[in-house]
């Protein structure tokens, strides 16, 4: 489709009230809340006729987080929010299977198949299209406004998932996946550049861990967000570099919250608590996380137990209590023994994880482990 309806055209209108009535009328249609309407399917291509109007360039609208944001950025995140929940399901063949037991009455399913069942032909329809629709939105990626790079990733990425076979299953071909290909590779090379904004080329980075691909070689960028977005990627689990670039991120925290600013809408929790979860199981021992790992544990680092718990196994692995605790342990527990958040009523969300690596459920029990320099609270192994 190359026209825009009439009704769309407000979306440029020289009157920005007019443009947001536009804009809140196009997403209350079809795109909002990741679900799939009556109206999604058919208004995808229209959207994307807007996004490639050479009158859109230029155009702001009011948002909620931007008073003045781009209007084809606004466009990209409803297409890249269109592409959400048809990548949930399972394969092709398991949405017909759960569409199928919606029609036959099934009763007892589970809510998220349930939901399948009955948007299996939105999700099977906006799969059958993401090809084109990938290929149209690809080059938003390299756009110099960074707010609508940062959307286009976040379309790109999903429209991409949807090719995929573990996506589309039997239905998965050759095509598809020259596709996914072509993605990844403009993915590469704006993550790779060294001019630019950087919170892009990071963005781009966790894009391409998302779609499951090789950023080994973004492990030498010049830029830290790169490097450390580019080891969350499983491609990278093993190589030393990846869990030096997760721990030297980590020293940042919070600040490293924003370094995808204006923020990745691919993130799914804030970005230290990934970088943790991915350097926690990867390091050979924990003096490898420190002192990113300690900075972590500090009260002023704005953490929780999604950001210090997945390095408490590195920092206290099995055995432990055998042994005199290491001055770096002792500075990480110490550090959240001094953190009034982790106790108190908040315990019952904390203490799982003390309890997973043996550490006491007690703040006094810890500061008395800590207090004692021979880790003497129970018999060793002779």
């Amino acid at each position: 489709m190359t026209a825009v309806p009439e009704m769309m055209r407000d979306l440029w209108h020289a009157d920005p009230g007019r443009r947001f009535n536009a804009v809140n009328a196009l997403e209350a249609a079809g795109f909002e809340f990741a679900d799939l309407r009556p109206a999604t399917l058919p208004l995808v291509p229209v959207v994307v006729a807007v996004l490639a109007d050479p009158r859109s360039a230029g155009v702001t609208v009011h948002d909620s987080w931007d008073p003045e944001l781009p209007v084809r950025a606004k466009l990209l995140e409803l297409l890249g929010t269109a592409a959400t929940a048809p990548a949930w399901g399972g394969t092709d063949d398991e949405l017909r299977a759960k569409a199928a037991a919606v029609a036959a009455g099934v009763e007892d399913l589970p809510r998220p198949d349930l939901l399948a069942g009955y948007e299996a032909s939105d999700r099977l329809g906006m799969r059958a299209m993401a090809g084109g629709v990938l290929g149209d939105i690809l080059p938003y990626i390299e756009d110099p406004d960074v707010r609508v790079a940062h959307w286009a990733l976040f379309a790109v990425t999903r429209f991409a998932q949807l090719l995929q076979p573990e996506v589309r299953g039997a239905a998965a071909d050759g095509a598809a996946a020259e596709r996914v290909v072509v993605a990844v590779e403009g993915l590469l090379a704006v993550a790779g550049r060294g001019d630019g904004a950087v919170s892009v080329s990071g963005a781009a980075a966790y894009a391409l861990g998302e779609l499951g691909a090789d950023t080994v070689s973004l492990l030498d960028h010049p830029a830290l967000v790169v490097r450390a977005c580019a080891a969350l990627s499983l491609s990278t689990a093993g190589d030393a570099r990846a869990v030096a670039a997760l721990e030297e991120a980590l020293r940042y925290t919070p600040a490293n919250d924003d370094w995808l600013h204006p923020g990745s809408p691919l993130q799914r929790k804030r970005l230290h608590m990934e970088l943790a979860q991915a350097a926690g199981p990867r390091a050979g021992s924990f003096d490898e996380l420190v002192p990113g790992a300690l900075v972590v544990a500090t009260p002023a680092a704005e953490s929780n137990e999604a950001g210090w718990g997945p390095l408490l196994p590195a920092a206290f692995p099995p055995g432990w209590p055998d042994r005199p605790l290491t001055s770096n342990q002792r500075e990480f527990l110490g550090r959240l023994v001094d953190d009034d958040g982790i106790w108190g009523e908040r315990a019952k969300y904390t203490m799982p994880y003390f309890a997973e690596v043996g550490l006491p459920q007690d703040r006094d029990a810890c500061q008395t482990l800590l207090d004692d320099p021979d880790n003497a609270r129970r018999p060793r192994h002779q």
